[in-house]
């Protein structure tokens, strides 16, 4: 057994799945994969005019794939022509959605071909309370498909004749973002409380695996794959499709929300606050669905704030869907007796709003193209106010240069009741990461160059440092980090959990699904190897009579 490992790790982390093998002309790809193609698919090139809005990136700059040509999929069986033609000629390939990942070894993807999913977004839904989703939709287009198919189908039928509902799911709270990449990490959200995470949902995947066949993966079909796809899928294939758990909400239904803002002075005390609703339990009900701090430099109130320091801000969104409702009036006693720069309150407004009440619209910040970004993250029980007032110290220093003035730390506490009732070793979703309260980034935003990254990469570390020197471990564990948010020096461990149990039910998995880590771009369960150069040779030999048996096959 250990050899056989060792045998994974050599040809898996050779340079994350042949990230450095020979390129091949764009006009071959054109000339043998496009006959091939169906109807809806098509080939880009670097001199292709529509080539910037398939391969465009969120933050686009000193980490980025490198490509000789993007493919957009318009079936399931596009996905699977491409990886076995990119097998076949030895090239990397990469799926691409949302284009939010940062993570490092995706620089590492050299003269491969990308694969653009966005297309596969179709969404219907069932009477069972699931809907069919394809992996390429965002978050925005399912909400939206959503409420337009339950209106054409007259969804709800369990309703009676005076309940007038509205279909929803878990999904992330940003709408540019696709559905299912953060699903495959686990996936946070605002209505975790009461369901879950995202990943908790899914029923069943449709994965085109690392050797381009199509599998079904439920708890009935691929079991350990099933498993496994949730809360460390970016391992194992491209997720095509998935059947999905949805949920009736009367639209009479409110959601109440607060927006407060405090002056650097007041950080450890709104800090307290906090610890107090999010840690003892019982104190952060499905109510409350998130509590979501946002720590920037905002010009309205920066001339009012300490000179030079960000400012900080508090999103407090509930819902009244329970008759007995969460004690709100209480909570915000506690907040405003800090004596906050500013407080705006909706008092009442619909679920489709929430969204954009905390800053999340396809307008916004997020899903607005930047230049720049690394993330600094780490999974959390409770706010260590101390070590959080060292940490918005050096956030204060990097960002009061103009080059870093962009960037923004995330503080969420959503709540946990659902993500906890979940049993822990029934997905990949690290134990670490089910049992935290808060999830910490940072996204120190800044103008490309390679110093502002080297800065950046360099303050990472700090805050990270920082964060899990606050933490007990003695109390809770070690502290993890949640893979959606890595930048790429996490451990495997720190990621998909330290229980050892856990690495290495992955990793056979992995040999068994991807034993040539061609999904190694992204989050790996595999350990870094060093002078891995001299297999080169070995490992890609290895591969080429692998995949010429899998493409004669069919």
């Amino acid at each position: 057994m250990q050899s056989s490992f060792a045998i994974l790790w050599l040809l898996g982390n050779l340079f994350s799945g042949f990230a450095s093998s020979s390129s091949v002309d764009p006009y071959r790809i054109h000339e043998e994969l496009g006959p091939l193609l169906s109807a809806n698919a098509a080939i880009y090139t670097p001199s292709s005019p529509e080539w910037l809005n398939v391969t465009d990136h969120i933050d686009p700059g000193i980490i980025h794939p490198q490509y000789v040509a993007s493919v957009v999929a318009g079936v399931e069986q596009d996905v699977e022509l491409v990886i076995k033609f990119a097998n076949h000629h030895n090239i990397p390939f990469l799926a691409h959605n949302g284009g939010h990942g940062s993570w490092s070894d995706l620089s590492n993807v050299r003269h491969g071909i990308q694969i653009y999913i966005r297309a596969l977004n179709t969404i219907a839904i069932h009477e069972d309370n699931t809907a069919t989703i394809g992996g390429g939709a965002s978050v925005h287009e399912v909400l939206n498909g959503l409420a337009a198919e339950g209106k054409r189908s007259g969804w709800s039928r369990n309703c009676n004749a005076i309940c007038n509902m509205l279909t929803f799911l878990v999904h992330g709270i940003c709408p540019c973002v696709s559905l299912l990449g953060p699903a495959l990490g686990g996936g946070h959200g605002i209505l975790q409380g009461r369901y879950g995470l995202a990943c908790d949902q899914i029923v069943s995947a449709n994965i085109v695996l690392a050797n381009g066949t199509a599998v079904v993966a439920s708890k009935d079909s691929h079991r350990e794959l099933y498993w496994a796809m949730r809360g460390a899928g970016h391992n194992f294939g491209i997720v095509t499709s998935v059947r999905y758990r949805v949920y009736d909400i009367p639209r009479d239904a409110q959601w109440q929300h607060t927006l407060i803002y405090f002056n650097k002075d007041k950080l450890e005390e709104a800090l307290t606050v906090s610890n107090k609703l999010t840690d003892a339990p019982g104190n952060h009900p499905p109510e409350l669905m998130v509590e979501w701090g946002n720590i920037a430099h905002v010009p309205s109130l920066d001339a009012v704030n300490v000179r030079g320091y960000p400012s900080c801000c508090l999103y407090l969104t509930a819902n009244k869907i329970r008759s007995l409702f969460f004690d709100w009036t209480s909570s915000m006693k506690r907040y405003e007796s800090i004596g906050p720069l500013s407080i705006q309150k909706v008092t009442e407004t619909d679920y489709t709003k929430v969204p954009g009440l905390v800053g999340f619209t396809l307008e916004g910040y997020s899903c607005m193209r930047r230049s720049d970004s690394i993330m600094a993250s780490v999974s959390l029980h409770n706010y260590n106010v101390t070590t959080m007032k060292k940490a918005y110290d050096i956030f204060a220093n990097l960002t009061s240069m103009p080059e870093f003035s962009g960037a923004y730390g995330l503080l969420e506490s959503y709540a946990t009741e659902g993500v906890k009732a979940v049993a822990a070793d029934s997905t990949a979703v690290s134990g670490e990461e089910r049992r935290a309260n808060i999830l910490l980034g940072f996204e120190l935003i800044h103008n490309t160059s390679r110093s502002n990254f080297e800065r950046a990469n360099a303050t990472a570390a700090e805050l990270t440092a920082v964060f899990k020197s606050g933490q007990d471990t003695e109390k809770y564990g070690p502290v993890g980090t949640y893979p959606n948010y890595a930048r790429g020096a996490e451990s495997p461990q720190e990621l998909y959990g330290f229980e050892p149990w856990r690495l290495r039910r992955l990793r056979a998995l992995k040999a068994a699904y991807d034993p040539f880590n061609r999904f190694g771009f992204y989050a790996s369960v595999l350990e870094p190897l060093q002078l891995i150069e001299k297999f080169e040779d070995c490992a890609c030999s290895r591969e080429r009579t692998f995949i010429a048996d899998v493409y004669e096959a069919g």
